[in-house]
């Protein structure tokens, strides 16, 4: 029932900027989030969290624009995704700032009701950092030093080398949290 390169990772690799949230409108029902809810016998939905400067809708819709949300599979948890001084969402234009070409240092803090079983760092499509957690709170720092030009990727377009970054967490009960990614571009 799946289309091929249908996939928000087909979509990042061809240079979409795509912030990441979570439904339960999936119309297939083929993956499972959770335990079945015993109303409606559906899988529940996922829920998504949006950092936003205050709860007017203004304020809302803009962090949704700036991709400053994320998305789990039910857990309410708290996640924050840094790249150096950036937050999720946002883009870097490497020009601006010349030394994320050798070394950009990765931050996530995570608050969760649930265990955090691991987090994958994901580069590109790729885990770059596997990090057992086993605790309901985490604080993790990893620096990549892949040099840029080696690790870029080109947009479809052309007319950009792109590198993008987020976490990928694993929570008890099969349940996950994705942040939206940061982007470097040239």
């Amino acid at each position: 029932m799946e289309k091929k390169e249908s996939f928000v990772a087909d979509a990042l690799k061809r240079g979409y900027k795509l912030g990441f949230t979570a439904g339960g409108d999936d119309h297939f029902g083929i993956y499972p989030s959770g335990s079945i809810d015993p109303d409606n016998g559906i899988y529940p939905p996922g829920i998504m969290a949006i950092w936003a400067k205050d709860l007017s809708k203004q304020s809302l819709w803009e962090a949704l624009n700036n991709r400053s949300c994320y998305g789990t599979t039910g857990p309410r948890v708290i996640v924050e995704f840094h790249l150096n001084k950036h937050f999720m969402g946002e883009i870097i234009d490497l020009n601006e700032e010349t030394e994320l070409n050798e070394a950009r240092i990765l931050a996530i803090d995570i608050i969760s009701p649930v265990m955090i079983e691991r987090i994958e760092l994901v580069r590109n499509n790729i885990v770059i950092k596997n990090i057992v957690v086993n605790s309901k709170n985490a604080e993790i720092t990893h620096m990549d030093t892949d040099d840029f030009e080696s690790i870029a990727l080109e947009h479809s377009t052309k007319e950009e080398m792109f590198v993008y970054y987020y976490p990928r967490i694993f929570l008890a009960d099969n349940n996950m949290a994705w942040s939206s990614p940061i982007w470097i571009i040239k």
